[in-house]
């Protein structure tokens, strides 16, 4: 009958302990407010992008490609 208020007792402090653990965790990230993460690149200029090469039209394949004797 000992041993097992003793387990239970045990269980529970150990759920408390846990319990405490989470909420204080949790806590934690409230308290943090979310970080700007532009605020760093208000002074930068804004770089252009580079100008992208024009690629040659597509066309199809020449006729010897199909010709597999």
């Amino acid at each position: 009958m000992v041993g097992m208020n003793l387990i239970i007792y045990t269980l529970g402090a150990v759920t408390i302990v846990l319990a405490l653990i989470l909420s204080t965790r949790l806590a934690k990230k409230r308290k943090s407010k979310p970080e700007n993460i532009w605020s760093d690149l208000e002074g930068v200029p804004v770089m252009s992008r580079p100008q992208v090469q024009t690629r040659r039209p597509m066309r199809p394949p020449q006729a010897q490609m199909f010709n597999n004797r």
